[in-house]
């Protein structure tokens, strides 16, 4: 049943005020469950400043790359000087991950609801564009340099490429260092916030996920 003009203008504003609102708007099939209540909230904490380093640990198929996507275009206008750094063990699906939130920011549907938040015209590299506010959003490969780029918001997102990669004590290692001596150094400022993703079952047990991974080596230092 077509909503009404008022339950339409409802919609929208709900869509601006709140997360998991915005991103039913954006997809109508998109089914909240109870992880995604978490997730969102805590994303919602950092964007506001109430923490700095956000690590999620989470089984896959679970919609953290789906929810991430929708969460960065959210905060391309709340909050729209913002420079993300995304990295991923994969360059292709960053790739793809990068188009989608492309595609998101200039669908119908999210211009209607933010129509001053678009994609800066000079700025179309699937790798690195920008919103004409300021906003920067830029992708690399797990493990490979960063030149040249800084960024308030870092994001981690599967560190490892399969699970024999997470239970390799020279690929963690490699990750690791990876982590130390270049992704950290890419922070704009000291205020600069950080994501990190893990798969949960990527390295066996939660135990032996903190023992052992990304998550567990910098929990540990």
């Amino acid at each position: 049943i077509p909503m009404t003009n008022i339950e339409n203008a409802f919609f929208e504003e709900m869509a601006r005020n709140d997360f998991l609102s915005f991103c039913v708007f954006n997809d109508q099939f998109f089914t909240i469950s109870p992880h995604h209540e978490i997730i969102a909230n805590a994303l919602i904490r950092l964007m506001n400043g109430e923490i700095q380093n956000l690590a999620i640990c989470m089984p896959p198929r679970a919609g953290k790359s789906r929810i991430m996507q929708e969460f960065i275009a959210y905060m391309l206008w709340k909050v729209p000087n913002t420079d993300i750094l995304y990295t991923w063990h994969s360059l292709s699906l960053l790739q793809w991950f990068s188009r989608n939130i492309r595609n998101r920011i200039n669908s119908p549907e999210y211009q209607r609801i933010f129509p001053r938040t678009v994609i800066a015209g000079d700025s179309w590299a699937v790798h690195n564009w920008n919103i004409e506010k300021g906003g920067e959003f830029a992708i690399y490969g797990v493990g490979g340099g960063i030149t040249g780029k800084g960024g308030n918001i870092l994001v981690i997102d599967d560190p490892y490429a399969t699970r024999q990669d997470a239970e390799s004590s020279t690929i963690r290692k490699t990750v690791s260092d990876w982590y130390w001596s270049t992704f950290l150094s890419r922070r704009q400022n000291d205020k600069a916030k950080q994501i990190s993703y893990e798969v949960e079952n990527g390295v066996g047990t939660t135990s032996e996920l903190q023992r052992n991974s990304l998550y567990g080596y910098v929990q540990d230092k």
